[in-house]
């Protein structure tokens, strides 16, 4: 329960949620200047107060992450201000206990809803209508409407998605919808009734204006990546792009660097190679790190790979990084990363025991076989739910650009590597053009820079650890 000024409502509104529905409530009381987080905790509720107003959407950020560090299997959001019905809670968990949903919210134009007989203010029942009315023509989707407050999330669709990256204001909603919706989660609306009092939380005139030309805005940038029903997944349409084939070339048994499989074209001038099983294409070079020349261009890059990872909630602040600077390192202990198990190759065997919370490969190179068995071993080092992000060059689909990359990869060869890996891909989005020549520097002889063209690039490729049978989280 994200609350703000809710004392009036709160109780009400906890005696409204069906008795048995709910392993635990929690309240993220957002520096309330009433007695919202005393109140809240006399009714027994799990209380987190913010020392100082971080937004609406600041205040979900805190809530979900309270909800995931407790080992929650479904979250639900409930505003505490008494304008979602509690008794309605139970209908937006159905569809995810039936397994057929992701992600829920509550309507309140579905059904026999009636937002202006409810109280809905006029300014936002228009700002409603247009806005999920573009948003469906952009997003091809049938949804009555796409700004409800009332939501339940499974655990997995939370860890898929960068939710910590979102803005801190209203918009927070709108962008984990969109995100939800083209990045292949199953959404469905569930009618519930409205209810609009003195009490319930409403913003402004202007304000609704300005959220609304910010949703459409964000969707409209999100499909122009992703594209409309039939593209929808972490993938983007500009990774259509795949290696080419090298024809009749001959099936080497040369170890991948990337999975590890032992059938590998081989070009027939010998300088160019192709993974059967994962779609990598490479050539043998030696590993150069990066220069500490070109200081600005080379933080950059890095920040925007930390950036990255930072979107995604994680277990603890352990890094492993395949490959390491000074520049690296200074940059991932200012973001907080304990990165004392910074190591590679023959270190990583010594030290099988332990676990990161992210491993980080900043380029695909020849040390990655020191893993044996590319991304399974990657997978061995993390804990469940851990991330993986890997940085690595899109090859473009003429042969001859392949000459400039060394190591290069295509987007669905990729996360099928990923499956059998068991690591599910959350995000493949690619770096601006202005970091291209930054991340150069990482690859073998400084070369393997990307043209900016239709299906190429550099690409930040980040996966979730998939829980093994074995090691199966209990349920909370």
């Amino acid at each position: 329960m994200p609350a703000y000024n809710a004392e009036s409502t709160l109780e009400k509104t906890v005696a409204d949620i069906p008795a048995g529905v709910a392993d635990r409530l929690i309240l993220v009381d957002d520096a309330s200047p009433d007695n919202t987080a005393q109140l809240a905790q006399a009714l027994g509720i799990d209380v987190r107060v913010h020392p100082e107003n971080r937004g609406y959407g600041g205040n979900q950020k805190t809530c979900y992450r309270a909800a995931l560090e407790d080992a929650a299997d479904i979250i639900v959001m409930l505003h505490p201000d008494y304008q979602y019905e509690p008794k309605a809670v139970p209908l937006l968990l159905a569809p995810i206990l039936a397994g057929d949903a992701d992600l829920t919210f509550g309507s309140r134009f579905a059904g026999l809803g009636d937002p202006r007989g409810g109280g809905m203010p006029i300014h936002r029942f228009v700002g409603n209508r247009v806005t999920t009315v573009i948003e469906n023509l952009l997003l091809a989707t049938r949804f009555s409407e796409m700004h409800s407050g009332m939501r339940a999330y499974t655990r997995r669709c939370l860890l898929s998605l960068p939710f910590l990256r979102y803005s801190d204001d209203f918009l927070f909603d709108s962008q984990l919808l969109i995100d939800a919706v083209t990045t292949g989660q199953r959404v469905i609306e569930v009618p519930i009734p409205t209810r609009y009092t003195e009490e319930s939380s409403s913003i402004g005139a202007l304000r609704s204006l300005s959220y609304v030309s910010r949703s459409i805005g964000y969707c409209a940038r999100r499909v122009a990546r992703h594209g409309r029903r039939a593209h929808r997944s972490p993938i983007g349409r500009r990774a259509a792009g795949t290696p080419p084939s090298l024809g009749g070339a001959p099936v080497e048994e040369l170890h991948c660097v990337l999975c590890g499989d032992l059938r590998v074209h081989q070009r027939a001038q010998g300088a160019l190679r192709r993974c059967i099983a994962c779609g990598l294409v490479s050539r043998a070079r030696s590993f150069d790190r990066a220069p500490e020349d070109n200081r600005s261009a080379d933080h950059r890059f890095l920040d925007s790979i930390l950036d990255a990872m930072e979107g995604y909630v994680v277990g603890g602040r352990r890094l492993l990084a395949t490959s390491m600077t000074p520049s690296l390192e200074r940059r991932a202990k200012a973001a907080r990363w304990d990165i004392s198990g910074v190591r590679s190759g023959a270190a990583a065997r010594r030290q099988e025991a332990q676990r990161f919370d992210a491993v980080l490969v900043p380029a695909l190179t020849p040390e990655l076989r020191d893993y044996g068995s590319g991304l399974a071993g990657l997978r061995a080092e993390l804990h469940d739910e851990g991330l993986l992000v890997l940085v690595a060059p899109v090859a473009a689909v003429s042969a001859g650009s392949l000459d400039e990359h060394p190591y290069s990869v295509s987007a669905r060869p990729m996360a099928r590597a990923l499956r059998e890996a068991d690591l599910r891909l959350v995000e493949w989005s690619y770096l601006p053009r202005s970091l291209q020549q930054a991340y150069r520097r990482w690859l073998p002889d400084g070369s393997g820079v990307c043209r900016p063209r239709h299906g190429s690039g550099v690409v930040v490729a980040v996966a979730r650890a998939e829980p093994r049978p074995s090691e199966g989280r209990e349920r909370a």
